[in-house]
């Protein structure tokens, strides 16, 4: 009678260890993941955004002296380091489209150079499904709203509800729909292209997941929210992308970590503004932060940290409790990955750019 080994949890806290090769990364390491692939095609991917974000520019500048609206687009152009939406000027709203779909398209592309469709860069070799999306995106709604209880709880001066007239739930419909553009955007260029092409190269899960949150993180360093109190944001933004790639290694799924990008955008920018902060004319309350406001910072207060820690706690519970109505059960991948064999080192040969020297494979050794 034998034992099949049970298969391991990509989650597992021992593929952090910095000397362990992720079974999951090691997954994606076949043919066009490889060296010189993925300085290839991330050039691919940066070049299409950049042309693509070019044009639109140009086409927003034209639309404009055609409509005689110059003074509109450059308002929305100066705003949108400090406002993404603002009712009533749809300018405001096109530039952030453009922008996140710029984004989309240049990975689909490069996703579509490597594979026949860009729906892998949603999972890593599992079904694609919107499950995930919705478990997910609801136990971060749970986490927030149990946040913003606690916020009034102790400061319920600090909150503000803003009158909602037709015209203006319209306009926060769209931004609504426009998050979705944006979070695909960037949960598709960093979790779902960069940290698959970065992990196929350099497997191990410590280095790949520090350098593509450490990339994403150093790109939100000027928002408007980040500077009202540097120091504790960047801790807090941190301690956030471990939960999200904790949530990416136990789904396998891109669609976990969408959801719950989507749920925190629409929060923070529709639901609950948190000030000092983005310039918000759109969400539907504002909470007026009375230590940031005076000038003060938390980075030095433990409670704000200790409270984050449990409220992070909370959402795991929520997803991994069994009998949560947001579990969503760990994907499981076999706990080695087999070594490549001479056919696939073969195939990643031919796969190789001829103007690069080809791999050579490494020379067997008999039995003594």
């Amino acid at each position: 009678m034998t034992m099949e080994t049970p298969a391991a949890d990509p989650s597992n806290l021992n593929y952090w260890a910095p000397w362990r090769q992720d079974p999951v990364l090691l997954q994606e390491r076949e043919g066009r993941w490889r060296w010189p692939w993925a300085l290839i095609l991330t050039v691919v991917c940066l070049v299409i955004m950049i042309l693509l974000i070019g044009v639109g520019v140009a086409l927003l500048v034209l639309l404009s002296i055609v409509t005689g609206s110059e003074d509109e687009v450059r308002q929305a152009a100066q705003a949108a380091g400090s406002s993404l939406f603002t009712p009533g000027e749809p300018f405001s709203y096109l530039i952030v489209f453009w922008t996140y779909a710029a984004m989309i398209v240049g990975v689909v592309v490069a996703l579509s150079i490597r594979a026949k469709s860009f729906r892998v860069g949603l999972t890593y070799n599992t079904p694609l499904t919107f499950a995930p999306f919705w478990k997910a995106g609801g136990a971060m709604f749970v986490m927030l709203a149990l946040s913003v209880v606690l916020q009034y709880s102790i400061f319920p001066e600090g909150f503000a509800a803003r009158s909602i007239s037709p015209t203006h739930a319209l306009w926060m419909l769209l931004a609504a729909v426009l998050l979705l553009v944006q979070t695909l955007g960037e949960e598709l260029l960093f979790r779902g292209f960069l940290l698959r092409l970065l992990g196929a190269v350099l497997p191990i899960r410590l280095i790949a997941v520090t350098l593509i949150s450490g990339t994403f993180i150093s790109l939100h360093i000027g928002n408007p929210d980040i500077q009202a109190d540097i120091y504790f944001s960047l801790i807090i933004f941190a301690a956030l992308e471990v939960l999200y790639y904790w949530m990416l290694f136990r789904t396998r799924s891109v669609m976990a970590t969408w959801g719950m990008h989507w749920i925190n955008n629409v929060f923070a920018f529709l639901i609950v503004a948190q000030l000092p902060g983005w310039d918000n004319k759109i969400s539907f309350i504002t909470y007026t932060d009375p230590v940031l406001s005076g000038g003060g910072s938390y980075a030095t207060n433990p409670w704000p940290y200790i409270v984050t820690v449990l409220f992070m706690l909370i959402f795991v519970m929520l997803v991994a409790w069994r009998r949560s109505p947001f579990y969503i059960a760990p994907v499981s991948v076999a706990p080695e990955h087999p070594q490549p064999t001479e056919m696939a080192q073969t195939s990643a040969q031919d796969d190789w750019p001829p103007w690069f020297p080809k791999p050579v494979p490494a020379e067997r050794t008999g039995a003594p």
